[in-house]
């Protein structure tokens, strides 16, 4: 049996690539989880308002779009506002933290399953990240969407918010 590494895919094996710097997760600590979703629309507008919850404390967001808006952007939207919501009354107001959904996306896997992608600016004490966050859609692509946020945000959130 060899363990020689082996190349994955075309391509030119005497091309060097850049090392990959490994990014330290830090310890796990308690999540954010989704604890309730709800969304109303109409004819001309989507709303959508999404519970978070730490332990026994409660984080709402809520999102309106006005017509022609997908619904599980609003709840995404919805998310980042629960998100931010937490961030105001867990961090000190010096490293003010902010979130920002940038955008939200259904996409249609080659095996026709659907995934939700969200990507989120999230800026502490001047610096400012674009995280990426994918969930499987399944059944649910509100339900989806808000894990998707919370999904790009996970190492943000975990980590000491001083």
């Amino acid at each position: 049996m060899s363990v020689a590494p082996q190349q994955a895919g075309p391509g030119d094996d005497s091309v060097a690539s850049p090392p990959v710097v490994p990014e330290a997760a830090g310890p796990a600590g308690p999540r954010l989880c989704i604890r309730e979703i709800a969304t109303r629309t109409g004819p001309d507008f989507c709303e959508a308002e999404v519970a978070l919850a730490l332990g026994e404390s409660r984080f709402t967001g809520r999102a309106r779009r006005e017509a022609g808006g997908d619904v599980h952007r609003t709840v995404a939207a919805a998310c980042v506002a629960a998100v931010q919501e937490y961030l105001r009354q867990t961090s000190s107001p010096k490293s003010s933290p902010r979130a920002q959904l940038l955008e939200s996306r259904l996409d249609a896997t080659s095996l026709s399953q659907e995934v939700v992608h969200a990507v989120v600016r999230f800026t502490r004490e001047g610096r400012e990240r674009v995280l990426l966050g994918s969930v499987m859609a399944a059944d649910d692509r509100n339900r989806a969407a808000a894990a998707a946020v919370l999904d790009a945000l996970d190492r943000q959130l975990s980590g000491p918010m001083v």
